[in-house]
Order: C-alpha cells, then structure tokens, then sequence
C-alpha cells in the first residue's frame, strides 16, 4: 500500500510539473542544445507572435502620424493601418522563424537571438511565472537584451507555447536592428 501511495505521488508530481510553463522553456533549451530547428519552433507560436508584434508597430507608426482631420480621413486612416497589419504580418513571421533558426545555430550563446538557460533547474531557477488563467507572462534576464519578457499559452496537450512579447521588447528589437544597419 505505501508502495503504492508513493507512485501516486510520483505520478501526480510528474503530471504537475510537465504541465507547467518552465517544462516547455526546459524542452524549448533542450532542442536548442541539440540544434532541432523544428523542435524548437513548435514551442513559438509564429502567426500569434507576428500578428501582435504587426500590430503594434503599425499603431506606433500611426500614433506618430497628423490625426485624421475628418471623419472620411479617419476611416482611410483605419483602412490603411489593416491593410498594413495584413502586408506586416508575413514579413514579421518570416523573421521570427530566422530568429529561431538563428539562435538554434548559433555556435555561442552570444551569437543567439533567444538565451534559454539549458538544463532542467535552470528552467525552473531562471525564469519567472505569473500565470493568468490558461496564459503565463514570463520574465528572465538575458544578458545580452536585459529584462525579456513573454506570454506563454497553455495548449491542450498540456504544452506551452510563447505567443506574445513584450511590446517593450518588441520595440527594442526593432531598434537594435535600426542601429545594426
């Protein structure tokens, strides 16, 4: 019976730890460690993260920009920021699945778009969750970007999946890759 008891335990410990945000950035470093490119992407979900980084970057453009001076303007206006998202978003995708790719590659972890830490407590000791419901911001400094921040979406698999980053991250990006130019 105490045998029994405590494989229940181990079992029930098991269940809850693999269904915890830090388990997926453990196996998000292990493939990054074995350089799977395809392993690594199944935990982005690519279409979600470049459609709200598009629209941000769209709204920011459009805040910089001479407010609609009539009611017809506005609604150009509102036209011209969806047809943007729409042209947007692709280009984004294309360059977050490079950023993967990058980093799975990358010979060290300088040259990486995304610093994981590897090993299983370092995804646990690293990371900070605050989950929400089904969704999970987390923070970590990276030590090449700072304070880097996502949301992570729990799948039905139990899995999580990043879907969002920082818009402030977002932001930095998009200027760090200004000045590299």
């Amino acid at each position: 019976m105490l045998a029994a008891g405590i494989l229940l335990l181990v079992l029930w410990s098991w269940f809850d730890l693999s269904g915890r945000p830090q388990y997926s950035l453990y196996r998000l470093g292990a493939a990054i460690q074995s350089r799977d490119v395809v392993a690594a992407q199944s935990f982005f979900d690519v279409d979600q993260i470049a459609d709200s980084a598009a629209q941000l970057l769209i709204a920011d453009y459009f805040a910089r920009q001479p407010q609609p001076a009539d009611e017809g303007q506005a609604v150009g206006q509102q036209l011209a920021r969806g047809i943007a998202v729409e042209g947007m978003r692709p280009l984004v995708a294309a360059r977050v699945r490079a950023e993967i790719q990058k980093t799975v590659e990358a010979v060290t972890p300088q040259q990486a778009s995304l610093a994981v830490p590897a090993g299983f407590l370092g995804a646990f000791q690293a990371f900070a969750v605050s989950r929400q419901g089904g969704d999970a911001w987390v923070t970590y400094l990276d030590a090449r970007q700072g304070v880097t921040r996502f949301r992570m979406t729990q799948q039905s698999n139990r899995s999580w999946k990043i879907t969002a980053f920082d818009q402030d991250w977002v932001r930095r990006q998009v200027q760090d890759q200004r000045r590299r130019r």
